[in-house]
């Protein structure tokens, strides 16, 4: 018997259970279409769906139709199939704890489990999502993109102000981060709020059963959906899946005593050991726990994954973003006059007020990716015309977001190519990060260094000494290195063009990378100078897809 489970519209997975024999035989049809064929077990392989009548007319053949083939009604993007079994999983469930690699898109997951129990009337109210702090406003843009439901970010009364009420009304899903269940105004809204779901993402946040962070999502145990969503549920000892799991199902274990005594090994002073009857635990949590590793979802994914991840920066800086550019436009509106008063290029690039104002402009946009990327590049500025704009006590908002970032990628033992575009810039960030990591070393490349020092850092650093977690790049990387043993890379700032981008994203991207998928976050701070450069890759990708790859 050959069981056939449709995957997508051009292929299938099929399962051999029948006799050796006939196994032969199917090997032997198989071979005939090995470039139509890919072998995932002994007993399991991936075929062209053109395939199928020829096996159908020699084998008995019994087609699985998944439960979860129509979940995803009402969004804006067809979820995977890995991803609508989650959410099967879930929906299934009152309380689960999802195990997902990084890359296979969480959130998306997240809103569409939510939508599919509010499609089922199984929840009649606004839920809840809890996040780290710098990605609480990605999340909003997240929900706005893949449905129609209406995500509102959760602030404290004295950051929200007047708007404090205002954040729980007209919605269905609040976006709050962890630190934010803390506070007790919150806390109050959202219980009389009668919330129904609650998800926790990066949820090994909370695995420290004596922490705030524990103790503050605890309080909405008691919500009738309860699910938590990681790539690394341990992360320090077995104490771990303790502090999880009183979130997800309070009266599994009931008491971390009780928990304690069953399954944890002390030496002296309570320090914690091991782990004692492991297959009991494991047990009792496997009903809880749908996992998917990166080999079962890669064939669904696509090899190159590029994920926005947008932050807000504060009034104070938005204040300085403001001014900056409003002296580029001045400068802009002065160059384009200049433009239409000397038509001839020879003449326009010796007036000395267009080259002031052309200065000008490339010292503005300096000035407002440096503010976007770390307030303190702006005040190290060497040039005058920056010592009007105070950044005195502004924070970094981008800075937060990738100290979360490559938090998870390092907790699921993976490296990480961090790229920038000022030494400056390179500079904080390796002291930044290794003040945050300190078990961890870090590698760096830019253009002050000879080649050899170059392939020091990318080879026998980065890539063959496991203590080198981190590399971080200016321009001076975007070419002439291959990193086929990291399947990460962050882009803090973006880059200049489309080719250089492409460029970028090819240090990852190798016919010789040992993942096929590799990620790639892009850290955008929303409203600031990030965004229009933004613009200016897309619009430039645009004109590659439509002149240059439309010729394939």
């Amino acid at each position: 018997m050959i069981h056939i489970k449709t995957k997508d519209a051009s292929t299938s997975f099929i399962e051999y259970d029948g006799t050796l024999a006939d196994k032969h035989r199917l090997l032997n049809i198989l071979a005939q279409f090995r470039d139509n064929v890919k072998r995932l077990t002994t007993d399991k392989w991936v075929v062209d769906n053109r395939i199928l009548p020829l096996l159908e007319e020699i084998y008995e053949v019994e087609y699985f139709v998944s439960p979860w083939k129509d979940i995803g009604k009402g969004l804006k993007y067809e979820p995977y199939e890995y991803q609508k079994e989650t959410v099967f999983f879930g929906s299934e469930k009152n309380s689960a704890l999802f195990l997902l690699p990084t890359g296979s898109g969480k959130s998306f997951i997240a809103i569409t489990l939510y939508n599919e129990l509010k499609l089922s009337n199984k929840v009649t109210t606004p839920g809840i999502i809890v996040v780290p702090a710098s990605l609480k406003y990605q999340w909003v843009k997240e929900v706005a993109k893949f449905s129609d439901l209406v995500a509102h970010s959760v602030d404290t009364p004295s950051k929200a102000g007047k708007k404090f009420d205002k954040q729980f009304e007209d919605c269905d899903l609040l976006i709050c981060n962890y630190e934010t269940l803390k506070n007790k105004a919150v806390v109050e809204k959202l219980k009389a709020i009668n919330c129904q779901f609650i998800i926790g993402d990066e949820i090994q946040k909370i695995n420290n059963h004596k922490s705030g962070l524990h103790k503050a999502i605890c309080q909405f145990n008691d919500l009738e959906y309860r699910y938590g969503m990681t790539a690394t549920p341990i992360t320090n000892n077995p104490e771990n899946v303790f502090g999880i799991f009183n979130f997800i199902d309070v009266d599994l274990f009931k008491t971390h005593g009780k928990f304690a005594t069953n399954y944890i090994i002390y030496k002296g002073y309570g320090r914690v050991a091991g782990a004692k009857n492991v297959d009991h635990l494991k047990g009792k949590i496997a009903p809880y726990i749908f996992m998917k590793t990166v080999e079962e979802i890669s064939d669904q994914l696509p090899e190159l994954i590029v994920s926005p991840i947008y932050c807000t920066m504060s009034n104070k800086t938005k204040k300085i973003n403001d001014a900056i550019m409003a002296d580029l436009k001045i400068a802009q509106e002065a160059v384009d006059r200049l433009e239409k008063q000397i038509p001839n290029p020879k003449e326009l690039e010796r007036n000395p007020e267009y080259k002031q104002w052309t200065a000008k402009i490339m010292a503005y946009q300096t000035f407002a990716q440096e503010l976007a990327d770390d307030p303190r590049l702006l005040g190290m500025s060497e040039s005058n015309m920056a010592h009007q704009y105070s950044v005195d006590g502004l924070d970094s908002p981008k800075l937060n977001v990738l100290k979360d970032l490559v938090s998870n990628i390092i907790d699921a033992d993976e490296t990480v190519c961090i790229f920038t575009k000022y030494e400056r810039m390179q500079r904080l960030l390796i002291n930044e990060l290794q003040s945050e990591f300190k078990d961890i070393k870090i590698a760096h490349i830019n253009g002050s260094m000879t080649p050899e020092e170059r392939y020091e850092q990318a080879y026998t650093l980065f890539q063959d000494d496991p203590d080198y977690r981190v590399l971080i790049v200016t321009e001076a990387g975007n070419a002439g290195i291959s990193l086929s043993k990291c399947k990460n890379l962050i882009e803090y700032d973006l880059a200049d063009s489309y080719a250089n981008q492409i460029q970028r994203h090819g240090r990852i991207k190798r016919a010789d990378s040992i993942s096929r998928i590799s990620n790639v976050y892009q850290i955008i701070l929303d409203e600031s100078y990030d965004t229009i450069a933004q613009r200016i890759i897309n619009k430039k990708q645009k004109y590659d897809a439509e002149i240059i790859q439309s010729l394939q």
